[in-house]
């Protein structure tokens, strides 16, 4: 008996170490409790942040954010001016010494180029990417390049169906940068989650807004968290939402690009291209069906 007491005792344990089976109560983990809120940022960007960096107390206190305009409303701000982190900023029209911001153009064959210019730590502790464009080519060369930012924070298209798009890069599409206001930019969440995925991250949050998605390395999360994740964290676009409520009234969908060059890109978990010039990935919310439409004055997640 003694034996077989022990033999359950070492099967408990592995179960939990190794994450075979492990059961939890999914209500009381940090993953289900992430709070959204609003400082400097956006949307409920500050929030989240502030959660997630307290979930990892050691990691080093340096950021990076591209995308800022003049940097007044950014995600890393509260950061910057409430607990003394310090990083780049960049953005292709403004810059401001003061708060180290610095007038770039960013691509993806130039995103590297630009870290190493200003310095930028490989294990930075944050990296915010939004611009409205070609958020995942440059998210993936800045991976590629080695830097492992323990929070990568990026500009998600949720106005896609749920499935792994992308806009192909610009040396596919011919232009430097895409327009805003049409749908055709960025990628979906989870295309953003299986690149991360391949580079040892966990897709943990996207908030309310459907507008920024956020990870972390997964060897920051335990195994009983990281089970908690919804399969699924994506929300729909809804722009004007109340931030944190989940409820939306109007669904903010934009007009697909009649250029075929800026059809999506339908990647497969290797994030290879299997479809070309895809424009009918409308998200349930931006869908054009009578069902559709009326549902919109509803609510979504």
């Amino acid at each position: 008996m003694a034996s077989m007491k022990h033999c359950l005792a070492f099967w408990v344990t592995v179960r939990l170490v190794y994450g075979l089976n492990v059961k939890t109560d999914c209500a009381s983990s940090w993953v289900q409790q992430i709070p959204e809120g609003l400082v400097f940022s956006q949307n409920g960007e500050d929030g989240v942040i502030g959660a997630l960096v307290a979930r990892v107390p050691t990691l080093n206190k340096y950021y990076v954010e591209f995308g800022v305009q003049n940097g007044k409303q950014r995600n890393t701000r509260a950061l910057q001016e409430r607990s003394a982190w310090t990083g780049l900023l960049l953005d292709g029209s403004h810059e401001d010494p003061i708060i180290n911001l610095h007038k770039e153009f960013i691509t993806p064959s130039n995103v590297a180029f630009l870290f190493e210019k200003y310095h930028v730590p490989k294990n930075l502790g944050l990296l915010s990417v939004d611009i409205d464009s070609y958020d995942f080519w440059i998210t993936k060369a800045i991976l590629e390049a080695g830097y492992s930012p323990d929070i990568p924070v990026t500009e998600v298209n949720s106005q896609v169906s749920t499935g792994l798009f992308t806009v192909p890069p610009p040396n596919v599409t011919g232009l430097p940068w895409l327009t805003p206001g049409q749908r055709n930019f960025g990628a979906s969440p989870e295309a953003f989650a299986a690149l991360g995925g391949k580079f040892g991250y966990k897709m943990v949050y996207c908030e309310s807004r459907g507008v920024n998605c956020f990870m972390m390395k997964s060897s920051l999360i335990n195994v009983a968290d990281q089970h908690c994740v919804p399969s699924t964290v994506r929300r729909a676009p809804c722009y004007s939402r109340v931030i944190g409520s989940p409820i939306c009234y109007n669904a903010n969908c934009w007009p697909t690009n009649p250029n075929p060059n800026v059809g999506f890109y339908e990647l497969d978990a290797n994030l290879q291209v299997v479809r070309k010039g895809v424009q009918d990935n409308h998200a349930p919310a931006c869908s054009h069906s009578p069902e559709i439409l009326l549902q919109r004055h509803w609510q979504y997640w």
